[in-house]
């Protein structure tokens, strides 16, 4: 399935994100493709309700729409996807130690580069519509926020870039694997997901929802992208909001 974007650019708004939402509210109906890129954002979202941090017209502030059809219960797979494309971008620019932070934060060595925000729109038992946000660092330098590791492409290569090229090349890489989705059994993307997964078989320590300290060691992602961390005691699961890393 071949995405045909239509990305209309809005200098100043609040969240890319909330606006499509609010554009759907409204009666508006959309391609799948239809999507909103911002210049500065006053109120951009990231997971768990943070602020996401951008200069102005220095970073890639993009939501868009998806019609994927799927059934709610492989909601996980479009997450899979966006994680894998914003991955295969910056792999293309030649960046080393590329990873996923579970759920969708993706990192370059320790350092966050892109943050993914998926808002799903369901019909019964169907994804109707989703929308994708995405918060890609690209020639900022420097950050005044308490965020604690953030990078950029500039940071990590030295070099400056043309945003509306860029741009270009994510959605490429969108498209690419988003036709994947369809054309090849689902273990694909389940098993690039893993194996891109930050700290994947290295020891590391968490923070559960009550606050506890515990110490183990991811393995994977099962099929609704619960979070499978090996301790004494066997493999555990962790569903989004229940557990985080201790960085």
């Amino acid at each position: 399935m071949d995405i045909k974007w239509k990305i209309d650019y809005i200098a100043v708004l609040d969240s890319t994100n909330e606006w499509i939402n609010q554009h759907l509210m409204d009666g508006n109906e959309v391609t799948e493709g239809y999507g909103i890129r911002a210049g500065f954002q006053n109120a951009g979202r990231g997971q768990r309700g943070n602020h996401w941090e951008s200069e102005k017209d220095k970073n890639i502030l993009l939501s868009f729409v998806l019609k994927t059809g799927l059934p709610v219960k492989r909601q996980f797979l479009i997450s899979q996807i966006i994680s894998l494309a914003i991955a295969e971008y910056l792999v293309d620019h030649d960046l080393d130690k590329v990873s996923i932070k579970w759920p969708n934060d993706i990192y370059v060595g320790d350092k966050k580069i892109a943050g993914i925000l998926i808002q799903n729109i369901l019909k019964g038992s169907t994804i109707e519509k989703t929308i994708v946000g995405i918060g890609l660092n690209i020639n900022q330098e420097h950050f005044y926020s308490d965020a604690p590791n953030p990078t950029s492409l500039t940071l990590a290569t030295a070099k400056k870039y043309n945003l509306e090229l860029e741009l270009v090349n994510l959605l490429d890489c969108i498209s690419k694997n988003y036709t994947e989705l369809f054309t090849v059994r689902k273990a694909k993307p389940q098993n690039m997901y893993r194996f891109l997964l930050y700290r994947l078989n290295v020891k590391s320590s968490f923070m559960d929802k009550e606050g506890n300290l515990f110490e183990g060691i991811i393995k994977g992602v099962d099929d609704l992208g619960n979070l499978e961390i090996e301790r004494a005691q066997g493999i555990e699961h962790f569903g989004f909001k229940e557990i985080k890393y201790i960085i």
